[in-house]
């Protein structure tokens, strides 16, 4: 008998410390598809900026520039970029599967430019 009551409390205390919203993202951050296009871009960027550096302040003046570009592309601004880059390093498990994608299309990218 102890041992169901056991069973029993461990099922509700495991229920109780759940959260039923935990799959929810807050309204202000990205979707992990969105992140994932918006980050596989400013990779390419930050690549282009190392291929053909100027230095100084016109390679920081070229990134902001770059990085306005790809918020308009994706329709979003910088606060919920970093709302959502916030997000998701509080969240590396989630995080870890964006980047896997994002290395898969770097990598494929590679692979089509090397032939």
């Amino acid at each position: 008998m102890q041992k169901y009551l056991f069973v029993a409390i461990c099922a509700v205390m495991f229920c109780a410390c759940s959260n039923p919203n935990q799959n929810q993202l807050p309204a202000n951050v990205l979707t992990q598809q969105q992140m994932e296009a918006v980050l596989y871009d400013m990779h390419l960027a930050e690549g282009l900026l190392t291929v053909e550096p100027k230095g100084g302040d016109t390679t920081a003046r070229r990134a902001l520039g770059m990085y306005e570009q790809i918020y308009k592309k994706h329709n979003i601004t910088p606060e919920q970029f970093k709302a959502s880059y916030q997000y998701y390093t509080n969240n590396p498990v989630v995080f870890d599967s964006v980047y896997n994608k994002i290395i898969e299309r770097l990598s494929v990218q590679e692979s089509i430019l090397r032939k």
